[in-house]
């Protein structure tokens, strides 16, 4: 049980910070440059408040990992005095508890911006690749999780707190190349980021650990949310003067970048995979790519191209699906219909993949 709460609280963490980060933003946006929207000061409150409860959640891990050798008491008072984990908590509990009051107060923005990056700041400190190299880690971490959280905060702002779509083209005019800066910087630490985690040489062999296959899914996942983001960067603009209300399509955005969360947030209750082999032998293989290619996985893993008629018809599918998310859009089919597609287009390039693939 344990395991699934966790991961639901890191996500509900990433939400919240998504929440307040998008809010604080969008306070440095001319009215003139974006739609109007309403946010109830409760909500703000209790967003701060929720960051540090659910933030925890990575403690609760930690506690409960040491606590049978150890013993509970002993092992929370380390965790919190010598762990980063627990230190970050700390320092962002103290931040979040002043920008509570910056925000029940109706402070300056400036404030709440610098205690907002303060906690942003503590989750780079406690993040995994600053532990093992830290001023790069927690630099490129803090960066990442930044700019993630702002692009992701005011989607979530606008799409489900705007109340009309006044403003909309000029809201797009700076928010599209913000958005484009914001990824190629954001896949460029990401990038930097999973270097310190997986060897690149290793990382389709890293594919047989649960590590590998959730890192992968999270990478698939990535794809439909930039085909989303492309189509209300670009194609929505069209349709900003018609009857068209591309809040959906903004929700269905949304929706993907919480799969990604979801999915970062599984990768930290997961061991990285430093060395594959060490790690195979320590937690045992994927049980998903065990049952999906029928084969047992053992040291030392090697995972060999074996391409098949089945695989590349399933990727064929794949891409089928991407080409059906644009297509929905122009026919002006629901959103859940272009949301499906983007669903199946992850499944089907996961098991496209994984049935190209055998294991040695």
């Amino acid at each position: 049980m344990i395991e699934i709460l966790i991961p639901i609280a890191e996500t509900i963490t990433y939400l919240l910070f998504a929440f307040l980060c998008g809010y604080v933003a969008l306070r440095y946006v001319p009215e003139s440059k974006k739609p109007s929207f309403a946010v109830p000061q409760p909500a703000l409150l209790l967003a701060t408040l929720g960051i540090i409860l659910f933030s925890m959640g990575s403690i609760i891990q930690v506690v409960l990992y040491f606590s049978d050798s150890v013993g509970f008491i002993q092992t929370t008072i380390s965790v919190f005095t010598d762990f980063q984990v627990g230190k970050a908590w700390i320092f962002i509990s103290i931040f979040a508890t002043f920008l509570w009051m910056a925000l029940h107060a109706n402070a300056s923005k400036h404030l709440q911006a610098i205690l907002l990056l303060g906690m942003v700041c503590g989750v780079g400190y406690a993040s995994h690749v600053a532990s093992l190299d830290f001023w790069p880690g927690f630099i490129s971490h803090t960066t990442h999780f930044l700019l993630v959280m702002v692009w992701s905060g005011i989607l979530i702002h606008v799409s489900f707190f705007s109340g009309n779509l006044k403003n909309w083209t000029q809201f797009l005019k700076w928010f599209t190349p913000y958005s484009i800066i914001s990824l190629l910087i954001i896949f460029g630490a990401g990038i930097f980021i999973t270097s310190y985690l997986v060897d690149g040489q290793d990382y389709i062999n890293a594919w047989g650990l649960s590590y590998g296959q959730t890192l992968l899914l999270k990478h698939i996942s990535i794809i439909p949310l930039i085909v989303f983001a492309c189509i209300n960067g670009w194609l929505v603009k069209k349709s900003a003067q018609s009857e068209f209300d591309p809040k959906s399509w903004l929700r269905a955005e949304g929706l993907f970048i919480l799969i990604v969360f979801s999915l970062t947030s599984v990768l930290g209750t997961l061991a990285p995979p430093h060395d594959v082999d060490v790690t195979l032998l320590s937690e045992g293989p994927a049980p998903m790519i065990e049952s999906l290619l029928n084969e047992n996985i053992s040291t030392p893993i090697q995972a060999i191209i074996d391409v098949s008629f089945t695989g590349i018809l399933v990727l064929s599918m794949a891409g089928f699906f991407i080409l059906m998310i644009f297509a929905s859009y122009y026919k002006k089919l629901p959103v859940l219909v272009s949301i499906f597609f983007g669903l199946a287009f992850i499944c089907a390039l996961y098991v496209g993949l994984m049935l190209n693939l055998s294991f040695s």
